[in-house]
């Protein structure tokens, strides 16, 4: 429903013939009507675009052929971290957001689920055991703090639907707890409780982050105290964030929000549909 709204055609109008919006990397806030193609991709997905989408098809199109090598990511390289295994990454990554049906991205990400699994021995997550785990898998130490730590949207993204019931249980139970939330959004405290304000920029961030463990779909009962959360901060069968939440990431959804009642609309036209996916009942 807002596919055709003026944020959408704003960024498809930006989008190359390739199928990229200039440089790949960075998911900080668009500056000046300019978007990497992650700040693309990730507000045209919050838009409701999908694989069935030209606009999304030929960049996933784009990211398959970089991640087999037939073409080349446009930006910088990195010396911070390992890049050739951060950009694998961060290809799958996306490309998994919008289809399953990739082999080569599936090939990434089953050995993440791997890492992943190995890094979950015992009763939870052990750092020792991931970083060596790492190591094995890509015959090097990690490095940077992007893969050092691996609650980052990547990762927490890609596995998905590849660990078995028990890792996946102790993963959100490690993601949970992580001091600092999960890397790229922003939200610097742990996700175990929600915000004290409702109306507040950090509870946009905190939605955010718990739409994608929403994904988690097996893992439903973790988080019902989010659920209890919506729940209680309901009015009349909507929720309304306030004028700070238009964060120009997840919202606005609508063209404007003058009106206070197309500002509700899309608040609760998020948080109705993140409550139908974590509820228990």
């Amino acid at each position: 429903m807002h596919q055709s709204t003026k944020w959408a055609k704003e960024i498809i109008a930006l989008q190359q013939p390739d199928g990229l919006w200039g440089s790949f990397h960075t998911l900080s806030v668009p500056v000046n009507g300019s978007y990497t193609t992650e700040q693309a991709l990730r507000r045209l997905e919050l838009l409701g675009f999908t694989i069935e989408h030209d606009c999304i098809a030929r960049t996933v199109s784009y990211m398959h052929d970089c991640l087999t090598g037939k073409r080349t990511m446009p930006d910088r390289r990195e010396v911070t971290h390992d890049w050739d295994i951060f950009t694998d990454l961060m290809l799958a990554t996306w490309i998994r957001r919008f289809t399953s049906a990739d082999g080569a991205a599936n090939r990434i990400a089953g050995l993440w689920a791997g890492i992943i699994s190995g890094a979950l021995i015992g009763g939870g997550y052990s750092q020792k055991a991931y970083l060596a785990a790492y190591e094995k898998a890509f015959h090097q130490p990690a490095r940077g703090g992007r893969l050092v730590d691996p609650v980052n949207f990547y990762i927490v993204s890609l596995v998905t639907n590849t660990l078995d019931s028990h890792a996946e249980r102790r993963w959100v139970e490690h993601i949970l707890d992580h001091e600092q939330g999960i890397y790229y959004f922003g939200y610097k405290d742990k996700l175990s409780a929600p915000p004290a304000s409702f109306e507040d920029r950090q509870t946009v961030k905190f939605i955010r982050s718990a739409m994608l463990l929403a994904e988690y779909r097996s893992q439903r009962s973790q988080l019902a105290f989010i659920a209890d959360w919506l729940t209680a901060n309901r009015r009349n069968g909507e929720w309304d964030l306030g004028a700070n939440a238009k964060d120009g990431i997840l919202f606005p959804l609508s063209d404007s929000w003058k009106d206070k009642r197309t500002r509700t609309a899309d608040c609760t036209s998020v948080l109705a549909q993140l409550l139908s996916e974590i509820k228990t009942d």
